[in-house]
């Protein structure tokens, strides 16, 4: 879905800043921008989530609109935090989109608690990863256990996982 919104984009671009969009009246113009919007709109599949790329503080918004939006990962902003006007979450020059598994209700790169159903007396605290459905192995990488259960960790993250969080692979690409 996210590359849809890519190429729409991109092609929008393309339009405003070609010769054609230059012959367009004013309201063919008008329409045309409703148009790109109202596919916008019709490919998008709520919640989204996305990392902030211009922050000291990694900051994670679950979107609930084009700009609405509830900081779900705390840096500048408190846990909670609502708004609906933040920048686009199409606006790559801000946000990063993360893979979400809807089926689980999990993030890429959410801290979890971690697993088997025959652990009685055991969980294991790490990131998941939505791409493949596991967690983060140790070192940050992708390819690590695949548990039977995931569970996300309520409260303020540790240090630790605040720093680790910034090293995930595919994080800051």
């Amino acid at each position: 879905m996210f590359r849809k919104i890519e190429l729409i984009m991109k092609n929008l671009i393309e339009l405003i800043t070609s010769n054609e969009w230059n012959a367009l009246s004013k309201e063919q113009r008008i329409d045309e921008l409703q148009r790109q919007i109202d596919e916008l709109k019709n490919e998008t599949e709520y919640p989204v989530f996305c990392y902030l790329f211009d922050s000291k503080k990694p900051v994670i918004v679950r979107f609930d609109g084009l700009k609405s939006g509830e900081v779900i990962k705390q840096g500048y902003w408190e846990f909670g935090h609502k708004a609906d006007d933040w920048n686009n979450f199409t606006n790559t020059d801000y946000w990063k989109q993360l893979p979400y598994n809807k089926e689980r209700g999990l993030y890429h790169t959410q801290l979890v608690w971690c697993w088997q159903n025959s652990d009685t007396h055991d969980r294991t605290l790490s990131f998941y990863n939505a791409i493949d459905d596991s967690s983060f192995r140790y070192n940050g990488n992708p390819g690590g256990l695949d548990w039977e259960n995931y569970e996300p960790y309520q409260g303020e993250w540790p240090q630790w996982a605040i720093e680790a969080h910034k090293t995930l692979e595919g994080l800051n690409d």
